[in-house]
């Protein structure tokens, strides 16, 4: 079933954004195999020139996982 969009209801009640919001994104692969892992470490904000900007790191194995939140934690803290 899909849900009618409406003005009092979800998303709708967000402010609209501002140039310092972040909007993060972390997804994982469940079926990678056994004992796999598979991250996506991504992130949307907002570049000096004004315009959406994507950035984003795969990880693969608990050291690239670690750099990766690292990476985000570093990058974000300085925006």
């Amino acid at each position: 079933m899909v849900l009618e969009v409406t003005n009092e209801h979800g998303v709708s009640l967000l402010p609209e954004p501002s140039p310092v919001d972040i909007f993060f994104d972390l997804e994982g692969d469940p079926f990678v195999g056994v004992g796999g892992r598979k991250y996506l470490f991504g992130f949307v904000c907002e570049s000096q020139a004004g315009e959406a900007a994507y950035e984003f790191r795969w990880a693969a194995t608990a050291d690239e996982e670690k750099r990766a939140f690292e990476w985000f934690a570093d990058t974000v803290m300085v925006r």
